[in-house]
């Protein structure tokens, strides 16, 4: 029985070193949300945030760059100029096409970044995030929660990845992250489903499936 589906867009969100990607994309022994949605819910494209378009990952790259000395205000601009270019030429296009999106990123990031640990008045943000992203509103958001200890050691030590002047922020600003993710959380019940970091991605795995399974898949 062939079940037609709408099209979702569904992102990932937690501090640095909380395992995000590695729950989309998966490893060599378990396999990732990603690739597992594509099998039981259907067709999906994957993305990230700031990135996944040319001139995204643009700037994606000033803004990680250690070597750049960039204010809290241009930096939240900059987020929401690559984001503002993601969603009008690739995943608004990709929706109504109804092909589903799922981001490693997105909203949520900059209002925990910028806003709760960087100070920029939230309302502005939310305003500047409904802007970039058209109005677009996320069907579910999974956000990880992880100690700012445990994911600091975990980014710094991620095989072929180096770290970023945002990863590099003391222990006070990444705990403002952690925070203020809790809040969306609480804030956003019905989007956002808060899963404890856990050692072993396939605890974490097995909830996000668990999750997804009991608001969209079709119980027979």
């Amino acid at each position: 029985m062939n079940v037609k589906r709408r099209p979702l867009l569904i992102t990932f969100e937690g501090g640095e070193g909380s395992g995000k990607t590695t729950q989309l994309k998966g490893t060599n022994q378990v396999e990732g949300f990603y690739s597992w949605f594509v099998k039981n819910y259907g067709e999906a494209i994957l993305l990230k945030e700031p990135g996944g378009e040319p001139v995204a990952e643009k700037i994606r790259d000033i803004l990680l760059s250690k070597g750049n000395s960039i204010s809290s205000m241009s930096e939240l601009f900059l987020f929401e100029a690559a984001r503002s270019q993601l969603y009008s030429s690739v995943i608004n296009p990709s929706l109504r096409n109804k092909l589903s999106v799922l981001c490693d990123r997105s909203i949520d990031s900059t209002l925990a970044y910028q806003g709760y640990a960087g100070n920029i008045n939230r309302e502005l943000i939310n305003q500047l995030n409904y802007e970039a992203t058209s109005g677009r509103i996320l069907d579910m958001t999974f956000i990880i929660d992880v100690s700012p200890e445990i994911g600091i050691k975990n980014a710094k030590k991620s095989k072929g990845r180096g770290t970023s002047r945002i990863d590099e922020r003391d222990i006070m600003y990444h705990q403002k992250v952690a925070e203020g993710f809790r809040e969306i959380a609480r804030n956003n019940p019905k989007r956002c489903v808060l899963i404890p970091y856990v050692d072993g991605i396939e605890k974490v795995q097995d909830r996000i499936r668990g999750e997804f399974r009991s608001r969209y898949l079709v119980k027979f």
